[in-house]
């Protein structure tokens, strides 16, 4: 009896859940619509299989947004193409490229979800880092940075970009004037 070419191939123990470990294999089959796992799995091999497919699901929309920046360079856009072949909807893989185009992979944290990488996204990459790193050192959420990001340009936007560069000049920000709504009359104070 003749074994099949993929048997020997380094893709055999792949499912398309990707490369699972020893204590998977041949507990668990993947189609496309589905997943039977054996009776036999034991709970902590279900766990790292749970965990698995995680990761998996996390880093989908980095994936498909690496490659459709790769097809807009290459191929152009292409994403009625995209949206047929996934069944995504067109915004949805459009803002999947667009922080991937925005983010480089070394301000991934694969520790915190791509929707955290989404609110950065606009910031220049310095920034993306500063923020990432304070989003992990107090255990942010998604509503928690947007927050955190509207205050400090809340706070950006109160400081003068005008620096009195004399004595004259930081008299000229001493004074403000104002209007009387009823009389139209200027006063300045």
């Amino acid at each position: 009896m003749r074994t099949s070419p993929c048997s020997s191939s380094p893709a055999a123990g792949r499912s398309p859940a990707g490369d699972l470990s020893e204590e998977l294999q041949g507990k668990v089959d993947f189609t496309a619509v589905g997943a039977v796992v054996a009776a036999s799995l034991p709970i902590k091999s279900w766990s790292v299989l749970v965990a698995h497919l995680g990761r998996l699901e996390a880093s989908i929309p980095w994936w498909l947004g690496d490659v459709l920046v790769f097809g807009e360079h290459t191929y152009g856009s292409k994403y009625a193409e995209v949206v047929e072949a996934t069944g995504y909807a067109i915004q949805t893989l459009k803002n999947y490229a667009w922080v991937a185009r925005s983010v480089p992979v070394e301000n991934r944290d694969p520790q915190l979800p791509w929707r955290l990488h989404r609110e950065v996204a606009r910031l220049n990459p310095r920034a993306q880092r500063e923020w990432l790193d304070r989003v992990r050192a107090k255990g942010w959420t998604t509503d928690d940075l947007r927050r955190e990001l509207a205050a400090a340009k809340h706070r950006e936007k109160e400081t003068p970009d005008f620096k009195p560069t004399s004595a004259q000049d930081q008299g000229r920000l001493d004074r403000v004037k104002i209007q009387c709504p009823n009389c139209q009359h200027r006063f300045e104070l």
